[in-house]
């Protein structure tokens, strides 16, 4: 049922044939994620020719490792920061957590506090001196779907293997490259100049993890086994050890003391504190005779509290009530704290070493709690990608959604029509919704003008190709996408047709030139705001009941021309603007405050002038 499938194979030199099948799907609750699924088959072949140069061979002590990089979020002091969930934990069913009885195995990035910061930095990014915008409130990981036991490899096509809660065998988060990958004077490993003693080490660290061979590292934590952390895993049922590190989101829990708390207080040397951060996950031991399979499926997975979200609850918390925000405003502090404490275990630590505050409040630990909702959402995609594996990829599936959707300007209307290619035309299709966003297709806030707000508008029968918009006003922008949903309910993914050019309503053609107006009069153009609204919002000017052919002049109070237009559409309307954003003059300026002047003329001579002022 998947919307993409990527299939391709990689031959290894020891002798080992990979098939991966990368499957993305698009409608709600399967959307962020990607799944993995790769097969290993021992085939004895080295290189590219069908001669087997390894007849017979049997692979012993295999491990399979993979090390996931994640950059910061943003700039300034917001950091996020790799760990290991283990078995996730049970939250509150209110805020969409899966089932209680569900579990997880998933290394995340998640945002970190930054002890130098004055303020709680917790899911902020700081633009432009602005914390009011929760845009580093985001989560990402990598879940762990199948690994074999040890004992029992040859599955998939073969007789189907279980699933061993033990894997991965080996876990470490650290922050940036470890040493055995950057070898030879800090170049990333180069496998044809390694020598046996840096491969042994390569292979310990796939074993045990980066603490198992860099001393130098041992200032973060030793490796441990993972039922010291969560007790969750029994680490004995693959009859191997298994080795974990202390989750990074956990750092500073059992030894507060020694102060390495955030990212940028760590400075021990070698500095390994990086602009990136890594998880390394190995599963094994395997053993693989002559023609045995071996199959491994992971996910990459994301989660975050919703763009929107990330502009109100931001903007409660700068203004100092985010206790109030949403359902926020439900609890008191003593639940916030507890919910808070079941997400982000250390924030008490964070608060009592941090140089924001002595202690937390109320209005930081309510933001906080939102922003690490966040994991919820990030733990509620995984574990759908992991029912989604374990049902053999046979979720219900949405119907396909119009392979040709058209967003069609006009005087009276903004038409939209849609249609299938008859060979893909879904059999199970029920109804279609229909979507539309003001201003942008991109949620943002400036002061109090909205774009970007998504809005079910309508619904309207699977038989149906064609849409009539008529609740919209004269210049102002629209966007628009267009969902199918199956007879048992399922949608498809409203991206997959979003439109990202703007429709503009076009007015008729006024009765005479007297009926010529320019809006907004005055035009506040402010250098800052983004321009999409034109009442006293943006940086663009419409001149509407217009004849439908003229051209508009425009020049100052004193004579000097700015920009000449050409209005040719047919239509009462006109707009004066720059890659939909910024009006600029004809020598790419903007056009500074003061009274303006335009000149419309008929292609028979006939004319009318109209003023405008213009505020900067």
């Amino acid at each position: 049922t998947a919307d993409l499938m990527v299939e391709s194979n990689v031959r290894m030199s020891m002798g080992l044939d990979v098939k991966q099948r990368v499957l993305a799907w698009s409608q709600p609750g399967h959307d962020d994620y990607v799944i993995w699924d790769w097969t290993f088959v021992n085939t004895g072949n080295v290189d590219r020719d069908p001669e087997i140069e390894l007849p017979g061979q049997t692979l012993d002590s295999i491990y399979i490792a993979r090390i996931t990089e994640a950059l910061i979020n943003g700039a300034g002091d917001n950091k996020v920061m790799p760990t290991f969930a283990g078995t996730t934990e049970d939250h509150d069913t209110r805020l969409s957590y899966p089932q209680d009885d569900d579990s997880l195995r998933i290394d995340y990035v998640a945002p970190l506090r930054a002890g130098s910061s004055s303020d709680d930095s917790y899911g902020f990014k700081v633009d432009a001196g602005v914390w009011n915008i929760l845009t580093g409130a985001r989560f990402g990981g990598s879940a762990v779907l199948f690994a074999p036991k040890s004992t029992d490899v040859q599955q998939f096509p073969n007789t189907p293997a279980s699933n061993d809660p033990a894997q991965p065998s080996m876990h470490t988060s650290l922050l940036a490259e470890p040493s055995w990958m950057l070898l030879h004077n800090g170049v990333l490993a180069d496998f044809n100049t390694m020598t046996a003693s840096e491969f042994v080490d390569a292979y310990e660290v796939m074993v045990k993890g980066v603490f198992g061979i860099d001393t130098t590292m041992r200032y973060y934590q030793d490796a441990y086994p993972m039922d010291s952390v969560y007790d969750v895993y029994d680490t004995t049922a693959s009859g191997a050890p298994t080795y974990y590190e202390q989750p990074l989101d956990r750092w500073g829990e059992l030894d507060p003391s020694r102060g390495w708390v955030y990212m940028t207080d760590i400075s021990e040397s070698p500095d390994y504190r990086r602009w990136d951060q890594e998880c390394h996950c190995s599963v094994g031991p395997y053993r693989m005779d002559f023609g045995d399979t071996l199959r491994y499926v992971f996910a990459y997975v994301g989660g975050a509290i919703n763009r929107k979200n990330s502009y109100l609850a931001g903007e409660a918390w700068n203004n100092g009530n985010a206790a109030s925000y949403g359902w926020l405003a439900e609890m008191d502090s003593a639940e916030m704290v507890e919910e808070l404490r079941r997400r982000d275990p250390i924030f008490d630590v964070y608060f009592d070493i941090g140089g924001f505050n002595n202690a937390p409040n109320l209005n930081d630990i309510a933001k906080d709690l939102l922003v690490a909702t966040g994991k919820d959402s990030l733990f509620n995609n995984g574990m759908n990608a992991q029912r989604n594996f374990n049902q053999n990829y046979n979720i219900p599936a949405s119907p396909a959604p119009p392979s040709v959707f058209e967003v069609t300007s006009g005087p009276d209307m903004i038409k939209l029509t849609w249609s299938y290619d008859p060979a893909y035309e879904p059999s199970n299709l029920a109804f279609f919704k229909i979507y539309r966003a003001q201003g942008d297709y991109v949620y943002e806030k400036q002061g109090e003008i909205v774009v970007g707000d998504w809005q079910l508008i309508d619904s309207v029968d699977g038989g149906e190709r064609t849409y009539e918009d008529t609740d919209v006003v004269v210049a102002y922008d629209y966007y628009y996408a267009i969902t199918a949903v199956s007879t048992s309910g399922v949608e498809s993914g409203m991206f997959l047709t979003m439109t990202l050019e703007a429709a503009q309503l076009q007015s008729y053609p006024g009765p005479d030139l007297e009926s010529v107006r320019v809006v907004p009069n005055p035009l506040n153009a402010n250098s800052s705001a983004r321009t999409r609204y034109p009442e006293g919002y943006g940086l663009k000017l419409a001149f509407v009941e217009l004849p439908p052919e003229c051209t508009i002049t425009i020049l100052t109070e004193s004579g000097n021309l700015v920009t000449t237009i050409n209005h040719t559409n047919g239509s009462g309307t006109e707009i004066w603007e720059f890659n939909g954003q910024f009006i600029l003059t004809d020598s790419d300026q903007q056009p500074m405050s003061g009274i303006y002047i335009a000149h419309i003329e008929t292609p028979d001579g006939e004319s009318v002038t109209r003023k405008f002022v213009i505020v900067r």
